[in-house]
């Protein structure tokens, strides 16, 4: 099974949690896999799932991969996800390894057992046309009530809290119309309510600008999808003024009206989106907190995504986790009001030529 991403969304892992809505959908497929009327010029069939990106087109390959039907049906399983670029060479070896658990001589996978499947999942048509040999499965939207399951799942809400906060029903099943059956848009707003029940904050994502986006439902996923991966932990308030679908790291710049953010997950960001952010212009902002992930290999120069992120000068307290860069941004003795800063794990340890700076390197660092 062939799970087609991009850069910015790479699903390899087959463990998943609670699915909703998709019994259907998997029963389609699994039903489809057991059939065996390839034609004869085919010793293997391959079964495209289109639709476009957050419809959870790999979450339903996960599920028909780890059913029990086929368990049983097929005597050899194997899962790869493809990068953009297409090599044949390396799918081959990706899958084979897959299945032996070792890599093997390079050779292209050109011949399977009769009755062999192959899964692609693809938001593009084109690419289901051209490898695909069975007609495609397009997958839609979930049912309304099954995105609201997936939203309180998400947002860690349960019924205690809905006959505490009874207004949340309506809140939030106003919020799963507008994300038009697209779970993953589901699924990063409850993200970003996890554990909250103020009505206040839930009716700021009900009323946000950022519903101006529905008229493109991949944007915005994009975009909802991207406030998980770059996690906003602490803010006052909700986007004011968000017109850019592709550029969701605008959010962080003037268009957030917040005295203290914090950003984490930033190995994982690319220089065109942090480009994107101007917080130059943002004068609301008094203390920022900048967190890589220590265990990971970074995607770009940490030192280059810092010098990016140069806030207003009426920043006031800058926090940095994990960064493993050997200098400081240029911009950290320009902050005329910048009084003190928390430094936790990082290689840069020395405070010369930080002047009057208030530097501290606290053991046990939190993002309170």
């Amino acid at each position: 099974m062939i799970n087609q991403i991009n850069k910015k969304r790479q699903t390899t892992s087959l463990k998943i949690s609670r699915v909703f809505g998709r019994e259907t959908d998997k029963g389609n497929i699994v039903e489809l896999l057991m059939k065996t009327d390839e034609p004869k010029e085919e010793n293997f069939g391959v079964l495209t799932i289109v639709g476009m990106g957050g419809l959870g087109k790999t979450t339903l390959a996960q599920l028909v991969y780890n059913d029990e039907k086929v368990k049983v049906h097929f005597d050899l399983k194997a899962w790869f996800c493809k990068s953009e670029e297409f090599d044949v060479a390396k799918i081959t070896n990706g899958i084979i390894e897959s299945v032996l658990g070792r890599r093997s001589p390079t050779f292209q996978f050109m011949y399977g057992k009769k009755g062999s499947k192959i899964i692609v999942t693809t938001r593009s048509q084109r690419v289901s046309k051209i490898v695909g040999n069975a007609p495609p499965y397009f997958l839609g939207g979930l049912a309304d009530e099954d995105c609201l399951s997936l939203l309180w799942q998400s947002a860690c809400v349960d019924d205690n809290h809905l006959n505490v906060h009874p207004e949340l029903e309506a809140i939030g099943m106003g919020i799963v119309e507008k994300c038009k059956g697209l779970p993953l848009a589901v699924k990063s707003l409850g993200g970003l309510l996890h554990s909250k029940y103020e009505i206040e904050e839930w009716m700021n994502v009900l009323d946000s600008e950022i519903w101006e986006l529905q008229e493109d439902e991949s944007a915005l996923c994009d975009v909802l999808e991207s406030l998980v991966n770059i996690r906003l932990v602490r803010m006052n308030t909700y986007p004011c003024n968000f017109r850019h679908p592709r550029g969701y790291l605008k959010l962080y710049g003037k268009c957030i009206k917040a005295q203290c953010i914090s950003l984490s997950g930033l190995e994982v960001v690319n220089m065109a989106d942090i480009k994107e952010v101007n917080f130059k212009k943002n004068q609301f902002i008094e203390e920022l907190t900048f967190e890589w992930d220590g265990g990971i290999e970074r995607a770009v120069s940490e030192e280059e995504v810092i010098e990016y992120l140069q806030p207003h000068s009426n920043l006031r307290k800058l926090n940095i986790c994990n960064y493993s860069g050997t200098r400081y941004p240029n911009w950290m003795l320009t902050m005329p009001n910048l009084v003190a800063v928390h430094i936790k794990s990082c290689n840069v340890l020395s405070t010369a030529g930080l002047g009057q700076l208030v530097v501290t390197f606290p053991q046990d660092y939190e993002n309170k």
